[in-house]
């Protein structure tokens, strides 16, 4: 679940023994911000990560990959490196 809170809300919030919702802090005239407990962060950045290699796996199934080798030496041509 999802809650909303102002900035002045923030240290009271803060000082909760344990944070459970996602928490949007809303500001004025800027991008709100997103508090969220360790474990939640976590397990999105997991899935993302999970996410890319399973994206990756499915282009090396497909052949939609070029050797690295390849890509650096089109790359050290294509700006002048050595």
């Amino acid at each position: 679940m999802q809650r909303e809170i102002t900035v002045a809300e923030i240290k009271k919030t803060l000082d909760e023994d344990e944070i459970n919702d996602t928490i949007v802090v809303k500001r004025e005239n800027k991008s709100d911000v997103v508090i969220m407990n360790i474990n939640d962060y976590k397990r999105v950045i997991e899935s993302k990560f999970i996410s890319r290699l399973k994206k990756g796996e499915e282009q090396i199934k497909k052949g939609e990959v070029t050797d690295g080798d390849i890509v650096f030496k089109r790359m050290r041509k294509k700006y002048g490196y050595k």
